[in-house]
């Protein structure tokens, strides 16, 4: 559960949309589990400013779990997110990695 009264959430899911249904399986295993997530296509509104929702959403969150995969390296954006200042090294960063090996805790 957050640490904080300003932290929201547990985790801030982060990945390109490549693997947005494992995104989802990994969202809803926690969820059964009682953390708070947030995934970028349920929580913010289409009205809403993307960026400040982000930023927002990184620096109310607990801990960070990457979805890594070659696209994600490769976006400018998703490392924005992954090296984020609102992700202090205090903020713990759980990699998932899917090189061709099937997803593991990198």
């Amino acid at each position: 559960m957050p640490r904080s009264p300003g932290e929201h959430y547990d985790f801030f899911l982060s990945r390109r949309g490549s693997v947005a249904a494992i995104a989802q399986e990994v969202t809803d295993v926690l969820t059964e589990k009682g953390y708070r997530v947030f995934v970028q296509d349920y929580d913010i509104p289409i009205t809403a400013n993307f960026i400040e929702e982000m930023h927002e959403a990184v620096k109310n969150s607990r801990d960070l779990i990457v979805l890594f995969t070659r696209d994600y390296e490769q976006s400018p954006f998703t490392r924005m997110e992954f090296t984020s200042s609102s992700f202090p090294p205090s903020k713990e960063r759980i990699v998932l990695d899917d090189f061709g090996l099937g997803w593991r805790y990198a």
